[in-house]
């Protein structure tokens, strides 16, 4: 349904039902259970999923950056004009991009009209890693791989966390999607960030005759292809042309058009956590080229994965701070969604309460600052419950990391609280008009 339908809906209830529209309970039209996104039958089936719980809190009275976020979001699907850019930062469970993913194709298709830029994208295959199942790497040469995780790595690294070199003569990536895959996104302006200053290689696309124009900006370090038409395959060709024992650096790959729609770019690296992201010394530089209007953190798993009393819960807290006043550097008016992390294990054997511990921080920075909430560790029941998850065929055995079938649905989970979160922002707008009428 468009949201300009719905408002028409709205307001015909309003209007039937109730003459004082200001003193309606919000609970009474905005549904607290599901949006119709999970089939029923796996709603009876997963029981113990408090779906009551899963929306977007808030613990500030005014969230303007949401607001802002909401307004832009509902003139994108009533106009089909522009787009949003949605970023989601992580550990393994971005890195494997399967419910970010489902969220993804979710605010690409679920609105008529819409179909976005595949956005920020990384050849993990290259880094010897586990790629994305939603798209495939295909490379030649020798790549060594360097990621935030990795401490005694003094590289420099991007947004995205990690990056891949070569010192060969010749060598070159492809990325392309699965033939299985649905969302086939098409571009025409292909982004490569790389070690531009480094002038002993020269980066071609792999297909010549489409190239438009080429962009060579030295200060942030990339290249960009814009192309005589769409095309959905990123083919890159790595020369060198200078003989020394330099090496081609590349950051990752942006995919982009000027289609209405979503860009959603998955931010993930396995066992990252705050303090690897908060060593990246040209996160602000990269994200600065295409700020975020929502910037998601589910960045604290791996941070809770120690010992109960080895956790310092101030030590987190500077840490979530500090990397989100990097982002609100990059744009002041983002609207930042705080996840809770999912209950998992202690070496297979303990329920964690650290992440208890990490829900009590992200509360409080969501009251001090206006951010929004997802508590995931709630829906799915709290401590142990990540347990019954597993008997239920949702989680692996370590509990900590999901199924196939546990990502699916938590993306669908994660797109109805999207859902809930719109239809209550735009009753408040209501509200608002209707109190300016009285």
């Amino acid at each position: 349904m468009s949201s300009g339908i719905k408002y028409v809906l709205l307001i015909v209830l309003l209007t039937v039902v109730s003459p004082v529209f200001a003193q309606w309970d919000e609970d009474e039209l905005i549904p607290d259970s599901t949006m119709g996104i999970i089939d029923t039958s796996l709603i009876r089936r997963y029981a113990f999923v408090q779906y009551r719980l899963n929306k977007y809190t808030f613990h500030k009275e005014e969230v303007p950056a949401f607001e802002s976020f909401y307004r832009k979001f509902d003139s994108l699907i009533n106009f089909r004009k522009g787009q949003v850019r949605i970023y989601h930062i992580g550990g393994s469970h971005i890195q494997a991009d399967i419910y970010s993913n489902k969220m993804r194709t979710y605010l690409n298709t679920f609105w008529p009209g819409l179909s976005g830029a595949r956005g920020l994208i990384f050849p993990f295959t290259l880094a010897e890693t586990n790629n994305p199942y939603n798209y495939r790497v295909e490379g030649y040469g020798t790549w060594n791989a360097h990621r935030n995780v990795i401490k005694k790595d003094t590289v420099t690294l991007g947004l995205l966390g990690i990056s891949v070199d070569t010192k060969d003569s010749l060598a070159g990536f492809k990325i392309y999607y699965r033939e299985k895959e649905t969302m086939r996104y098409l571009h025409d302006k292909i982004k490569i960030y790389h070690n531009v200053k480094n002038t002993s290689y020269k980066v071609e696309f792999g297909y010549p005759e489409l190239i438009k124009e080429v962009i060579v900006d030295s200060v942030t370090g990339f290249t960009q292809f814009i192309l005589t038409k769409e095309i959905d395959t990123a083919f890159f060709r790595i020369t060198r042309v200078k003989s020394d024992t330099s090496r081609f650096i590349t950051y990752g790959v942006e995919l982009m058009n000027s289609k209405p729609g979503v860009v959603y770019n998955s931010i993930g690296v396995n066992g990252a956590s705050l303090p690897n992201y908060l060593r990246c010394q040209d996160f602000e530089k990269q994200l600065s080229q295409l700020p975020p209007d929502l910037f998601i953190f589910s960045v604290g798993t791996n941070d809770a994965n120690v010992p109960f009393e080895d956790f310092d819960t101030a030590v987190y807290r500077k840490n979530l701070e500090g990397l989100i006043q990097r982002i609100l550097k990059v744009n002041p008016n983002t609207a930042i969604l705080l996840t809770i992390p999912n209950d998992a294990y202690y070496y297979k054997k303990y329920p964690n309460k650290n992440v208890a511990r990490i829900r009590e921080v992200v509360i409080g920075l969501s009251a001090k600052y206006g951010f929004g909430v997802w508590d995931f560790y709630g829906v799915m029941g709290e401590l142990g419950s990540s347990m019954t998850w597993y008997k239920e065929g949702l989680m692996h055995k370590d509990r900590i990391h999901f199924t196939w079938e546990g990502y699916n649905l938590k993306g669908d989970l994660f797109f109805e609280a999207f859902l809930k979160f719109m239809n209550e922002f735009e009753y408040k707008q209501l509200v608002k008009i209707s109190n300016r009428n009285k």
